[in-house]
């Protein structure tokens, strides 16, 4: 598809207008009344212009409309989530759509939806497309983590094309790694956390198992978090069979500086084995 015929889809769809051969799939339908603001983040970089998402059903899905404000057309969708699914079973297909003419706009587009695909489930699996085609999670999904990853990849690539004065504040993608935890003890855990692959002491991250088991640690030397997970009602002790198949979820908060951004991501610790 040409830039400008990619252009006049966008600025189609925003107004609920068909273009024939020009557009495959179309994107949903969605009423102005039905955005709202997003979430503020600080990991966006500029609170001009507005962004807005909805959510409304289709067919067997939950679509998530993330849309910016233009004086020129009212709403220009950026992004299409398609939701299948809960949990380990869920399954996520991301459409960017960028702005053939402004990657500017772009940028803060994807530094939206980084934020807003954060906030999704980490256990499910997610895909990426962008332009006018979707991907499939189900068939092509991969973790959540790797998700992130690649729209701070995207939000890299897209920059370089937007030429001076624009400046950005660099990302860092942080990453986990399971390693063995101190004992086998399934509510014993341990990550080791990465900053682009070098081990990052002092970082601090959080485990949670559902429906109410966590802990936080703080990375040593060999960027090794390590803790015990336990009961946040207060229950300690054995938490019984039916948490060993459950998976611990680790989340790394992200830290936002002036020079640089450690950006919030998570991990899903593979499930032991007894």
């Amino acid at each position: 598809m040409s830039a400008l015929c990619l252009r006049r889809w966008l600025i189609a769809a925003a107004a609920s207008v068909g273009l024939g051969a020009c557009v495959s799939p179309p994107l949903p339908v969605v009423q102005a009344s039905d955005y709202r603001p997003v979430l503020r983040s600080t990991l966006v970089s500029r609170t001009d212009p507005t962004f807005v998402q909805a959510q409304v059903r289709e067919g067997g899905y939950w679509l998530t409309v993330l849309a910016r404000r233009d004086p020129a057309v009212a709403l220009v969708p950026v992004a299409v989530m398609r939701h299948a699914g809960d949990g380990a079973d869920a399954s996520v297909s991301v459409q960017f759509l960028p702005d053939a003419r402004n990657p500017v706009l772009d940028v803060l587009a994807l530094e939206q939806l980084y934020a807003l695909m954060l906030r999704q489930d980490a256990l499910g699996r997610y895909c990426l497309a962008v332009g006018p085609h979707q991907c499939d999670a189900v068939r092509q999904g991969g973790s959540h983590e790797a998700l992130l990853r690649e729209l701070a990849g995207e939000r890299k690539r897209t920059a370089s094309f937007a030429g001076h004065p624009f400046t950005m504040t660099p990302w860092r993608s942080i990453s986990m790694n399971a390693v063995a935890a101190p004992t086998a003890d399934h509510d014993d855990v341990a990550v080791q956390v990465l900053d682009e692959s070098r081990p990052m002491p002092g970082a601090t991250v959080y485990f949670n198992r559902a429906p109410h088991s966590g802990c936080a640690a703080r990375a040593n030397a060999n960027g090794i978090a390590s803790c015990r997970l336990v009961d946040q009602h207060g229950d300690d002790g054995d938490h019984g069979d039916e948490d060993a198949d459950t998976q611990v979820i680790v989340t790394y908060p992200g830290s936002v500086g002036a020079d640089r951004v450690l950006l919030p991501t998570t991990f899903a610790l593979p499930v032991r084995k007894s």
